[in-house]
């Protein structure tokens, strides 16, 4: 009898997939009840286990793989300096870039082998003794050399037809080589990489699905610590494919680039594993956006290719490094899913935004729709028809598809992406008028259209990449001014000055946005600037007895708006933010 108890592989009293598959396999209950102690915390592990396409040799072959590892990693290091040295991993490393190699010199750049010699076990050095590649590596002690090593002399074969054996091969011998060389680097030589699989849209807050059912997401990506910076990525396919369909996927899931994701990168290094083939690219950042090949292709079933491949991950770490000092201190997080709940279990909201890197939009999800509606009083119907009135106005952002609702989830996909306020707030007078002079935009088309906003706030204002020119977000809080009542759930940035009546209408959204407008009031020193803010400092109800709107603000003199011709904010027609 196991030593676990079953209820311990759960997830909200049901037993995860992984759990059963790990129960059924023919190991020992020691293993098996170490196995459980590792995995829970793999997410790789239990992907695979799940996976019915992985036959129970592969599985059981990658759990005593996995057990071997970590008891490997529990053992002291005879002689940790030799390896685990920050300053012997920071000498095979460096020196370090001052910036990322041109496009067409890094193939000579990733096929020049390190300054220092890779360290590695003495089994490995073994099976690459009679191979020149052998004058790059020494035998040490340490993780590096032991994760080195294994993957020298990994013995795991493709004999399945889906992806998991490629998986298998490509993690031991590129990922967790990259892994394990960060993660040995003193913390301020490292870059912190962080590393994230596509687990498949069952799991997901966020279906990606191309017309054809294609996944969108990436197979998988590193990102800088802060887990926003997208640094590389990679595809996978299994053995009946060749590289270039894994490349074609490359291309397909980067068919759209800005400055937005990557700042000023020329390219976006990357590599893609067919079957036991793997082959390292980068991506340009011009029209075409074809992946150029920067190594040879490589075998993963050859000891030798895969000490090649142990040279390539020390390079293309050190790319890795240069690139993310190309990096702005701002980007959004490209590929990824930024998640936001609101409210305690069983009653809560969680909106999803997913900045996808096949088109340049962003992808809305909020779920469940009946309690967020039922919360805010919004119906998708005028949802619908807000996107549709203001599609071809300046200042807001843009429905390219739906809204709509399906199995009770509200998706919009968005165009143009920014910058969010906190990187792009305004620093002078002339920010903040310009920043009002676009929100005045966008609620003068609201208004027109018979809508009122309801939650203007800084977190719902994006930037353009040049951070000159504003735009409203997150319309999902709009409504019919006819019917503007207050919501269940009271939005937390009215005031006592918000309503007129017991309603919340367009001069409401004017005194909302004084309000924005006085959390930067210190910047603002001009007569005309200091004259429109004390207009917007009065109550929604005086502005409304007074006939206040934002279009005849639009005509103040602070703002200097050409009319009907303007087209100095941000969120023009037909704009991506690429």
């Amino acid at each position: 009898t196991s030593l676990i108890c079953k209820d311990s592989g759960t997830m909200g009293g049901e037993p995860e997939p992984w759990w059963d598959r790990l129960i059924a396999l023919p190991l020992s209950d020691g293993e098996r009840g170490k196995a459980f102690v590792h995995i829970m915390s793999n997410d790789n592990m239990k992907a695979l286990l799940a996976n019915e396409n992985a036959t129970s040799e592969t599985c059981v072959s990658a759990v005593r793989e996995l057990l071997r590892l970590a008891a490997a990693a529990a053992q002291p290091s005879a002689s940790p300096q030799v390896d685990a040295s920050p300053d012997i991993c920071w000498a095979l490393v460096g020196p370090e870039l001052a910036a990322p190699p041109l496009l067409p010199e890094l193939h000579q750049f990733m096929t020049t082998p390190p300054v220092a010699k890779i360290p590695t076990t003495r089994s490995a050095m073994q099976l690459i003794r009679n191979h020149p590649i052998a004058a790059h590596f020494t035998v040490a002690d340490g993780r590096l050399a032991e994760i080195v090593g294994h993957s020298i002399c990994l013995t795991h074969t493709v004999g399945s037809p889906s992806e998991v054996d490629t998986v298998i091969l490509e993690h031991t011998t590129v990922v967790q080589v990259i892994q394990t060389l960060d993660n040995a680097l003193a913390s301020g030589h490292r870059i912190g990489l962080q590393v994230e699989r596509d687990k498949g849209d069952d799991t997901s807050l966020m279906t990606l699905v191309s017309p054809s059912g294609r996944s969108l997401r990436p197979d998988g990506v590193m990102r800088t610590l802060d887990g926003l910076r997208m640094l590389a990525k990679w595809e996978d396919k299994g053995p009946n494919h060749a590289i270039h369909d894994a490349v074609a996927d490359l291309q397909a899931k980067t068919a759209a680039w800005t400055p937005l994701y990557y700042g000023n990168a020329q390219y976006l290094p990357c590599f893609a594993a067919a079957g036991s083939i793997l082959q390292f690219y980068a991506i340009p950042r011009d029209l075409a956006h074809q992946p150029v090949p920067i190594t040879p292709c490589v075998s993963m079933m050859n000891p030798e290719h895969r000490a090649e491949l142990a040279m390539y991950c020390v390079k293309f770490y050190q790319l890795l490094k240069a690139q993310k000092e190309a990096y702005p201190a701002h980007v959004l997080p490209a590929a990824k899913d930024l998640v936001a709940v609101t409210g305690a279990a069983p009653e809560q909201v969680t909106r999803t935004l997913h900045f996808r890197t096949d088109r340049v939009v962003v992808q809305k999800r909020i779920q469940p729709w009946s309690l967020y509606a039922r919360w805010t009083g919004t119906e998708v119907g005028e949802l619908a028809a807000v996107y549709q009135a203001t599609a071809s106005a300046q200042g807001l952002v843009h429905a390219v598809a739906g809204p709509q609702v399906d199995d009770d989830k509200y998706t919009v996909v968005l165009q143009p992406v920014g910058l969010p306020h906190t990187a792009a707030t305004p620093r002078d007078e002339e920010g903040l008028r310009r920043a009002a002079h676009a929100l005045l935009h966008a609620l003068a088309a609201i208004h027109a259209a018979g809508f009122v906003h309801r939650d203007l706030r800084w977190p719902n204002v994006a930037a353009a990449y040049d951070k000159t020119r504003w735009f409203l977000l997150d319309l999902e809080m709009c409504v019919r001014v006819d019917r503007a009542c207050q919501p269940a759930r009271r939005p937390p940035s009215w005031t006592t000055g918000t309503l007129v009546g017991n309603s919340y209408v367009a001069a409401s959204d004017l005194y909302q946005l004084g309000r924005m407008l006085q959390d930067h009031r210190q910047h603002v020193s001009s007569a005309e600037g200091l004259q429109f803010m004390s207009l917007l400092a009065s109550p929604a109800q005086e502005l409304h007895d007074r006939a206040v709107t934002a279009q005849s603000l639009l005509a103040h003199a602070w703002l200097q708006c050409p009319g009907v011709h303007c087209a100095e904010v941000g969120a023009q027609p037909g704009e991506t933010g690429g």
